[in-house]
Formats: C-alpha cells, sequence, structure tokens
C-alpha cells in the first residue's frame, strides 16, 4: 500500500471551507510558547502527549479555488516555521522515551534539526521487557540542510542536500530473544519514510561517534566500543519502490570511513589489537591501518602453554577489495596487501627465551 501524500494528508482545506468561504488570506499567523494536548481514550495512557514551549508562524496564507490546486506551495503558504523546545516524548514499544531539547523546522532556510536529542530506556515500562533489545542514543546536534519541502510536500520524494550529525553516542544491548514482531518499524528510518517513498541525501556527515554495543545472546554477555568514528557519504538513496520485508533498497555513490585510537581483544580471546588510524575510502577502495600492534592481552601472558604473537606494523594498505565478493560469496579477493617496516615475532610453546626470526 503506498503511503498517501502528505499534500493530502495534511487536509484538504478547500473542500472544508469552500461551503463556507470563497476566499481565506492571512498574511502572518504566529503562536508563540504555546501548548498541545493530544489525548485518547483507547489504550494505554502512555499514547497521550503533550507538546509544550511550541512556536508556530506562518507567512502569506492563501486559500482559494486556484490555491488549492497550486505544487509550488507548502500547506498554502509561503513560509512555515515550526519550533518544539524541552520535549518528552514516550514511544508505543514501552521501553523507550525521546527527549530534546530544540526541534524545528523551517521551509525558508530549507532545514530541519535536533538539539540535544536523546532516545534513552523509560524508567517504568508497561511490559516485562528483558527479553527485548534496548537502544540509547544521544545526539547533540542534527541538521538537515538544503531540504526540498515542496517535492516532499507534493511528490513524496525527500531530498536533501546534506545531513550533519555531531558526537553521537550509541548504546546498542543484544538481548537473546526475538520479537514477534519487528522492532526496527520503530526506528527513525521507517518514521522519516511513512510519507515518502523515496529519499536522496547529497552528502552524509557523521562526526566522532561513540559506539557501544553489548551482546546478551549467549550466557555471558560481551561488550564492544568503539570511540571516535567518523564517516562521509555521498549521493546516498533509499527507495522504498525496492523495500522488502527485511531491508530498503539502499545505495551510494561514494563513502570514507575512519576511526582512531582503538583497542580490541580478537577473538580468540589470547591477543590484543591497537591503532592509532583505521580508514576505508570507496573510490579508489582502499583500507588503511597506522600504527598496528597486536600482542598478548593479560590472559595469554599467564598462560605458558599457549605460543604468543607479535606485530608492529607502522602502516598498512590493502588495495582492491572486492566487497561483494566478500559478503556474497565468502570469496577475498586483494589486489595488494602493503607492509611498512613490520616488526613480527612468534615465540613458540614453552619457548619464551625465542628470538625474532
Amino acid at each position: 500500500k503506498n503511503p498517501k501524500k502528505i499534500s493530502f494528508e495534511a487536509g484538504n482545506l478547500y473542500e472544508v471551507l469552500s461551503g463556507h468561504l470563497n476566499e481565506l488570506k492571512i498574511n502572518d499567523f504566529l503562536i508563540k510558547d504555546g501548548e498541545f494536548d493530544y489525548e485518547t481514550y483507547q489504550g494505554p495512557d502512555y499514547d497521550n502527549f503533550k507538546i509544550k514551549g511550541l512556536t508556530f508562524e506562518v507567512n502569506n496564507f492563501q486559500l482559494n479555488e486556484k490555491a488549492d490546486a497550486r505544487t509550488d506551495k507548502i500547506f498554502y503558504t509561503d513560509d512555515i516555521f515550526l519550533e518544539i523546545r524541552d520535549q518528552v516524548l514516550f514511544l508505543k514499544d514501552s521501553i523507550h522515551k525521546i527527549t530534546f531539547d530544540r526541534f524545528y523546522i523551517s521551509t525558508s532556510d530549507n532545514e530541519f534539526g535536533f538539539e540535544k536529542f536523546n532516545l534513552t530506556r523509560r524508567k517504568d515500562p508497561h511490559s516485562n521487557v528483558k527479553s527485548h533489545d534496548h537502544y540509547e542514543i544521544s545526539l547533540p546536534m542534527l541538521r538537515l540542510a538544503g531540504i526540498d519541502f515542496i517535492s516532499a510536500y507534493n511528490d513524496n520524494l525527500l531530498n536533501v542536500d546534506s545531513i550533519l550529525i555531531l558526537d553521537p553516542t550509541i548504546n546498542i544491548k543484544k538481548r537473546n530473544q526475538k520479537q514477534k514482531k519487528d522492532s526496527s518499524r520503530h526506528s527513525i528510518l521507517d518514521a522519516a519514510m511513512i510519507y515518502h517513498d523515496y529519499l536522496k541525501i547529497e552528502n552524509f556527515d557523521l562526526v566522532d561517534a561513540h559506539l557501544i554495543y553489548t551482546d546478551e545472546t549467549k550466557d555471558i554477555p560481551k561488550q564492544y566500543s568503539i570511540d571516535h568514528i567518523s564517516t562521509h557519504i555521498t549521493d546516498v538513496e533509499i527507495d522504498t519502490g525496492r523495500y522488502s520485508k527485511y531491508r530498503y533498497g539502499f545505495n551510494f555513490d561514494k563513502a570514507d570511513l575512519m576511526v582512531k585510537d582503538y583497542e580490541v581483544n580478537l577473538p580468540d580471546s589470547l591477543n590484543t589489537v591497537k591503532f592509532s588510524e583505521f580508514s576505508i575510502s570507496s573510490d579508489p577502495f582502499e583500507i588503511k591501518l597506522k600504527d598496528l600492534n597486536i600482542q598478548p592481552n593479560s590472559t595469554q601472558n599467564k598462560n605458558i602453554n599457549k605460543s604468543q604473537f607479535f606485530a608492529t606494523v607502522p602502516y598498512m594498505v590493502i588495495t582492491e577489495f572486492d566487497v561483494a565478493k566478500a559478503i556474497n560469496l565468502d570469496t577475498f579477493l586483494i589486489n595488494e596487501i602493503y607492509l611498512e617496516n613490520p616488526d613480527i615475532k612468534i615465540i613458540p610453546t614453552n619457548n619464551n627465551n625465542a628470538k625474532n626470526d
């Protein structure tokens, strides 16, 4: 089922008012520091919400028979400005809530954004949520600029020049029981695509992100964390026309990813990997590592019955790695691996006096 256009969902005001007025014209309309209450008598009380600190401004609103057919305006106006401050919203998953200091939309500036947006777990969930995945997201700043509100309003096509996310923190706890309903349907992406068949972003920038992932699907939980993640992606396209049960149709032109100052234990739980910088570039495809260091961790140092491996590589480059074949065919095709001044040492089992080869 295709979503209705925002212009339709906003309400055909002309149909409603044509029996009473031939024309309605307002040069300037302003609500300052208002409140909006929404209450429903169906379902639990957390479906109700109150919006406070609301500012709403409309310039040159004109509704008549000709205006109803125009496609060069948004909701019969030249400009719309909406701002909401200090808001708390409880999500229907009964687990999470959203808070933010400021949300704004400006059609004259072609911008949309959040300041101090937080998705956190509720303290008073309405159901047993031990088996549900938990998410915590903190976004000090999220800004979409260069938005084509006209095409979004009339044609369900959301075109954005740039999305900038600064210093976000994302904390994910993966639980051990699958949901009957896919909780990802409540994701921000799904919300953004409710009224849009197609989303295009010219430039997407994520700056200095922090990711914490806790896997609680096993008897012993494991936690992974990565700090200082930055990425730049160009020409991102999400097309719901290619949407399946599992994911959206997703494409992009170029992507660059960088992670700084990272340390992690390898899956063998015996060795630790450190590097000062890890980067991936898609055009041309390259993987670069700086100051790579592999050495036994504290557990391995106590285990004299295991061989020990040490490696220091100041600079490493992998070129022309075929990502598609690696993912789809489990085939690793690499054109070249370059190691600059590597220092590698292996200490065999029960031979702690071994030297470099």
